[in-house]
């Protein structure tokens, strides 16, 4: 499995503040390879993920 890039959102945390925004992480994308060869990518949250 090889790590593509982070997803990341960016909003509005306080609306009393219109500069304030901050990028909210969404999860990592990654991609990999089947055993029959086909390519396949997804986007996992980092609660999905295991510490190995």
């Amino acid at each position: 499995m090889l790590v593509v890039k982070k997803e990341t959102s960016v909003f509005k945390h306080d609306s009393k503040r219109l500069n304030d925004k901050k990028p909210i992480l969404i999860g990592i994308r990654c991609r990999w390879f089947t055993t029959t060869g086909e390519l396949q990518e997804a986007t996992f949250s980092t609660k999905d993920l295991i510490k190995i």
